[in-house]
């Protein structure tokens, strides 16, 4: 590049407009100059980026804690001051956690590292496997092992230890922190004890100096009680063991004794079993656990796959290895065992006081192809008298359309477009929203399935109320009255509000199969999530006295939000904008705590243009361009178009360069190779969805080749699963793309209707009815527009030059898909090549795989729209 500029001539008085124009070009000169500078990005470079995970925020807000993590693997955590520039860091740390006292502990290859944030003095425990702070925060409760030796340490921060206690090899913190039971064993005898701090520090025994052994320690949420396994002997090869209940208030420690209860399964065993966790109830009356059974022998010679069975045989296979256990109850007080669920009904969650259990059989109305699991009738069992109802009569099997409340005073469904509330006590179904001018209902989208809730957060404390979401609104409702109020007003001005979620994708926790309602505090400032009709994300803070205060919004990809108190933290990314953290306190202006990878701004990186189109029935959609690194306006690049389904929403992630994906691709390992890459949007006819593909993908390409910015003789596609199928089929119909990628994908509609799941053993037909296949009917009502629609059936007609690859351990698509099209290609002479990874699935996760196959599908487009002929492989292949 040229500097151009204007000499000065030596007069005694300066030319105004010179001397003006002199100074705008010193101030320039830095910019051009920073331009100039920026680095063309190269694969030598990719080891520089990191992906930053925002992990806890102190309790008073002064200190944020947050991850990078490498490919390499060299990833570090980090401790960060948010009003100062204090930080501290610990490679390859993991798992840490604020004190009340001031201390950061995290983990380490070694051990445990523990700091004093405001001194930065800093203490190196190894051998640590496990450690908690207590409540207070003054001290540290740890577990180490070395050389086969276990110890259990208190440390009192800041001083010396307290507690040691040999033989110890995990311990169980109360809920409130305040205490912990663990299991001692020195010379084979054990010991159960429970410490608890404060300023009432001291040690109970609760079992002294015994033969067995003792795990699996659970407290009740009051703190007083603890339900523990006590291991016995292996019964007929498996483990088995016996419950006991400790109740701290009385010192009464009760055993159960299997033997002695005639309606004890003879055949069963007490066991750890997955979600079948071992619980007790608040008041100590009842302790839950599970009963394995044996697995029922097989022929391993022949699979008898009955015509009239409700599951087909790998579905009944895959269940009965899950679910060889069920759910039992065991009342100490009156020494009382009952088992709660069979063979007639083996599905069970409880209800939030679990003096009832909800049981179900996902067999009922089985065999059906709407929906995974079907419907299923629900019976309301009471525990005290074992009599069992039935309450709810062929009831969506999906676990947020039937959730007990907290206090177990209702049970809240989702049925007919309206929310349902079921009184256990009065035995009542009331419809709680059919007369609000409003939905609760999903809204409409391209797929023939059925709409569910839009959500329900929880319930308010006793039960007074439940918290349901509308389309852009929260709602409060009283059960018993009826009585509702809008707590928001986001319908008025295009905003979906909703509460912040923490830690998962759902208000509220597992109850063994199915959901329990969280408790919902309304009586203090609440944070919400405002997302407005444009896609900008606001965060604000309601109350019932101000309802909703915008706090801040972006325009950019806002994720990860935190509080503690009036601080605020969330992370911010754009496509052009590497992640950072942002801080906001007391509802001040957001700030910049932490910016990741600010080696971006060295190197040159790709322009987003978002491109508006209609495809041929006049839908507008859109999708976003991605420039080449370097782009030039004189030149015309090749592109490629990454495809699919709605994709748009994606366009403020910030994309990490990488040679390693699970897909071989990566956007901005593309765009630094000088390409293009487009990302359309698909709307889908039901019934129709290949032909939807072509005219939304074509129209987008098209939109893109008017701005003059590409060569529309080298546009490549690629797709992988759905959008592996989606490249197949739309090269099938037009010769717009001069080479195509298609990874894991369905080309026989036909056949992949008559496939079943080998995750799930279930047959995939619900998914061309009801879902994302979108056929809206059977094979047998339409074969006709399942043929039209199948890639295979259309090979003939195929131009383009086709990478296909896939894993040949891969269970959501059946690999054979990839071999038919192989083989049809292969008879018609078609250009083609078959990557098949060996003991790989839907995606690739071995690192040498990844890199194997981004490499080619780079050197596949690059051969084609770039003519660098000079690739081997590809030229011996086709």
């Amino acid at each position: 590049m040229k500097t151009f500029y204007s000499p000065i001539k030596k007069t005694p008085f300066y030319n105004f407009s010179q001397c003006f124009f002199f100074l705008v070009l010193l101030w320039s000169l830095p910019v051009i100059s920073q331009k100039v500078q920026q680095k063309k990005l190269t694969v030598d470079d990719y080891h520089l980026w990191s992906d930053l995970q925002i992990k806890d925020l102190s309790e008073n807000g002064e200190w944020v804690s947050y991850t990078l993590y490498y490919e390499s693997g060299l990833d570090t955590l980090f401790v960060k001051n948010t009003m100062n520039k204090k930080h501290f860091h610990f490679p390859k740390g993991y798992n840490g956690s604020y004190s009340k006292a001031g201390w950061f502990a995290v983990r380490n290859p070694k051990g445990l590292c523990l700091i004093h944030l405001k001194s930065g003095k800093q203490q190196q425990i190894d051998n640590v496997t496990s450690y908690a702070f207590s409540g207070n925060g003054t001290e540290l409760i740890y577990c180490t092992k070395q050389s086969g030796d276990s110890k259990l340490e208190v440390l009192r921060l800041g001083s010396e230890i307290v507690v040691s206690v040999a033989g110890v090899k995990q311990f169980k913190m109360d809920n409130c922190k305040e205490k912990i039971v663990f299991n001692s064993v020195t010379k084979d005898l054990s010991t159960v004890e429970i410490i608890s701090f404060g300023k009432n520090f001291k040690r109970e025994t609760v079992l002294k100096e015994t033969k067995a052994t003792y795990h699996g320690f659970e407290w009740n949420t009051n703190d007083d009680g603890i339900a523990f396994f006590k291991k016995m002997e292996t019964f007929k090869n498996r483990e088995n063991n016996t419950v006991i209940l400790y109740d701290l208030k009385t010192k009464m420690r009760y055993e159960l004794d299997g033997s002695s209860f005639p309606n004890f399964p003879k055949d069963g065993a007490i066991v750890p079993f997955g979600m079948y966790k071992l619980t007790l109830s608040d008041d100590l009356d009842k302790v839950f656990f599970a009963v394995d059974f044996p697995t029922k022998p097989t022929n391993p010679k022949v699979q008898l796959w009955a015509g009239n069975a409700p599951w087909i045989y790998p579905q009944e296979q895959v269940w009965a290895t899950n679910n060889t256990a069920r759910m039992a109850v065991w009342f100490p007080q009156e020494d009382r065992f009952q088992m709660l669920t069979s063979e007639e009904h083996p599905w069970i969650m409880f209800t939030g006081d679990f003096n009832y259990a909800i049981v179900a059989n996902p067999k009922m109305y089985e065999p059906q192809f709407e929906v995974g699991n079907g419907p299923m009738d629900f019976y309301l069992l009471d525990l005290r008298s074992g009599k069992k109802d039935l309450f709810l009569e062929k009831q969506s099997s999906y676990i947020l359309a039937t959730i007990p409340s907290p206090k177990g005073n209702y049970i809240a469904y989702f049925r007919d477009a309206d929310w349902w509330v079921y009184d256990i006590k009065n035995k009542l179904h009331k419809n709680i929203t059919g007369n609000l001018p409003t939905q609760f209902e999903s809204e409409a989208i391209d797929r023939p399935i059925e709409r569910t809730a839009v959500g329900c957060p929880g319930w308010t404390r006793n039960d007074e109320t439940i918290v349901l979401y509308d389309r852009n609104d929260i709602w409060e409702i009283n059960p018993l009255t009826g009585k509702s109020i809008r707590l928001t007003h986001g319908k008025e001005n295009n905003i979906q509000f909703r509460f912040k979620l923490q830690h998962t994708s759902f208000y509220g926790k597992e109850n063994y199969n199915g959901w329990l309602s969280t408790i919902v505090d309304l009586d203090d400032d609440v944070m919400l999530n405002g997302l407005s009709k444009d896609g900008n994300l606001g965060v604000y803070s309601w109350s019932r006295n101000a309802a909703e205060r915008k706090l801040f919004d972006s325009s950019k990809k806002i994720s990860q939000l935190k509080q503690n108190g009036t601080v605020i933290i969330c992370k911010e990314q754009s496509f052009d904008l590497p992640p950072r953290i942002l801080i906001s306190e007391s509802g001040k202006k957001l700030k910049t705590v932490i910016q990741s990878n600010k080696q971006h701004w060295n190197y040159q990186w790709p322009m987003l243009k978002e491109i508006a189109y209609k495809d041929s029935k006049g839908n507008e959609l859109k999708g976003f361009l991605c420039y080449p690194s370097d782009y030039d306006s004189s030149k015309k690049y090749p592109m490629v178009v990454h495809i699919y389904e709605k994709q748009f929403n994606d366009r403020h992630n910030y994309i990490n360069p990488s040679n390693h994906s699970d897909v071989g691709f990566n956007v901005i390992d593309f765009n630094a190779d000088g390409y293009f890459v487009f990302f359309p949007d698909i709307k889908y006819e039901i019934g129709n969805l290949g032909f939807s593909a072509v005219d939304c993908t074509v129209a987008g390409t098209k939109a893109v080749i008017d701005l003059g910015l590409i060569d529309k003789h080298r546009i490549g596609l690629i797709g992988h699963s759905f959008g592996g199928y989606e490249t197949d089929f739309i090269i099938t119909q037009t010769h717009l793309f001069k080479a195509a990628v298609a990874g894991s994908a369905a080309t026989d509609m036909r056949s992949f209707y008559l496939s079943y799941n080998w995750n799930s053993g279930t047959p995939d037909m619900w998914r061309f009815e009801h879902h994302q296949w979108r056929m809206g009917m059977s094979y047998f009502n339409n074969k006709m527009g399942y043929e039209l629609n199948s890639p295979l059936n259309q090979a003939e007609k195929i131009n383009t030059p086709l990478l296909a690859w896939a894993g040949n351990q891969d269970k959501q698509v059946n690999w054979l898909q990839s071999i038919d099209f192989y083989l049809a290609l292969r008879r018609l002479g078609k250009k083609q090549v078959l990557l098949l990874y060996e003991n790989e699935g839907h995606s690739l996760k071995q690192k040498e795989n990844q890199l194997d196959l981004g490499r080619r599908i780079k050197q596949w487009f690059d051969y084609f729209l770039k003519e660098e002929k000079n690739q081997g492989w590809i030229k011996e292949s086709l």
